[in-house]
């Protein structure tokens, strides 16, 4: 087990907020707009009450907007994958898209750091992009056993590229860990 300093160090990162002049030329960005977050709501089941108390609107329904795809479904850095009660394996498919709003010729690699005890590939591995602006899917399939009597694991996703490193975390948890 990690010492208590290391622990949940994955919450530690985020956009820029280590260092703020980096996060003023990122690379890549990960786009989430307002039908993504309704898709996520929906996705985790919310009510159409507080979906339209939410929203603002009295026509928002999720039987009106396209399934969100993925284990979260929603189009953001992190990728978080709970084990669920009384489990001892679990799988996770996260779709993610890119924006590149670096250099206009850019190729990215991934390179990961699995969750010790789970395996994690991303397809396609590379990212290539022509200009800025562009944008780029990719999947991350997240599967394994790795918990054990911890409640958290934490690994994570690199897109190196000439320029830039942008960093997701991948975080595998017990049910009950996030709240």
């Amino acid at each position: 087990m990690r010492n208590k300093a290391n622990r949940n160090k994955e919450f530690d990162y985020g956009a820029g907020l280590l260092d703020p002049i980096r996060a003023i030329n990122p690379g890549l960005i990960y786009d989430a707009d307002e039908i993504s977050y309704i898709q996520f709501l929906c996705k985790e089941g919310i009510n159409v009450t507080n979906l339209r108390h939410l929203t603002g609107s009295k026509w928002a329904n999720c039987s009106a907007v396209p399934r969100a795809r993925g284990s979260d479904g929603l189009n953001y850095p992190a990728m978080q994958l709970q084990m669920p009660d009384g489990q001892d394996h679990a799988s996770g498919l996260f779709w993610r898209t890119v924006t590149n709003v670096g250099p206009p010729k850019a190729v990215y690699k991934a390179r990961v750091w699995a969750p010790q005890g789970m395996k994690v590939n991303v397809r396609p591995n590379t990212l290539s992009f022509t200009r800025v602006g562009q944008k780029s899917s990719f999947k991350v399939m997240v599967s394994g056993t790795g918990l054990g009597k911890r409640v958290l694991l934490g690994g994570y996703l690199v897109w190196d590229g000439a320029h830039h490193s942008v960093r997701s975390p991948i975080i595998v948890f017990q049910n009950g860990f996030m709240g």
